[in-house]
């Protein structure tokens, strides 16, 4: 059977399977979100899901078994080629936010190309511990989007960085009229892109970042969670000193399409 594209996912069963696999399904549930819900996820089966698979920027999110997450690489790969087509990952199946079952069932099937290994970071009110020290925190404009996309360390565009600032709350520190903190709410729901400029740095800046982006997310009835790349110590401090902590490992990561490993 294949995959079965179903524009607004909802229901018992679909509320069932997001809480089953809470917390992997934040960015699924994130982005259904932030889409008004009118999102495509592809299911193996609506009635009752195994799994679930919603496709943003040329990457796939898979969330449920192994098991039916294998019984479908073959759909996926062609999914992820059509979404790649012209790019330089064409022919590749990129997959976000992998747990380590996933991404180990994938690999046995699959030859890995390059993986970023990632922890996805939750927050709850009775754990949050709000810095409201430093300068205000007002809201990116417009214009700030083409400086958003320079900077962006993984490729985002002036369109999805001008999405981002109009869909959805953010959060901007300026000093001397210069942009000098950011962060946005991603369209998978999950704040990210912080980043404090180069000469504004060493000031505590980032943590009345997140906290102004934290309680913007709360105010519009969101669960708030964030995705650090392993190594990065800076933001792991940031977001560990305001409360957060690491929900789950995860894994971006690319795979050959459709060549079985070991051949």
């Amino acid at each position: 059977m294949s995959l079965r594209a179903v524009e607004r996912p909802a229901g018992a069963a679909f509320e069932a399977f997001l809480l089953k696999h809470h917390p992997l399904s934040l960015r699924l549930r994130g982005a259904l979100a932030e889409a008004g819900g009118a999102a495509a996820v592809w299911m193996d089966d609506p009635a009752a899901p195994r799994l679930a698979v919603h496709a943003a920027r040329r990457w796939l999110l898979p969330v449920g078994e192994a098991g039916a997450l294998l019984a479908h690489l073959d759909g996926l790969g062609a999914l992820s080629a059509r979404l790649n087509e012209g790019t330089g990952d064409e022919g590749l199946l990129k997959l976000s936010s992998l747990p380590p079952d996933l991404r180990d069932a994938v690999a046995a099937a699959r030859r890995p190309v390059r993986q970023s290994p990632c922890g996805l970071y939750t927050l709850q009110e009775e754990d949050f511990r709000p810095f409201r020290e430093g300068p205000p925190v007002e809201s990116l404009r417009e214009e700030d989007a083409a400086a958003l996309a320079a900077l962006s360390e993984y490729g985002h565009e002036v369109s999805y960085c001008l999405d981002r600032i109009r869909g959805a709350p953010s959060a901007a520190i300026r000093l001397g009229g210069e942009l000098a903190s950011f962060m946005i709410v991603h369209a998978s729901g999950d704040i990210g892109m912080l980043r404090t400029l180069d000469g504004f740095r060493n000031r505590r800046l980032a943590r009345g970042i997140v906290t102004a982006l934290v309680e913007r997310q709360w105010a519009r009835g969101r669960e708030v969670f964030c995705y650090i790349v392993d190594g990065n110590a800076p933001s792991q401090r940031v977001f560990l000193g305001l409360g957060f902590r690491r929900a789950a490992d995860v894994v971006w990561a690319a795979f050959e399409g459709g060549s079985p490993a070991g051949r």
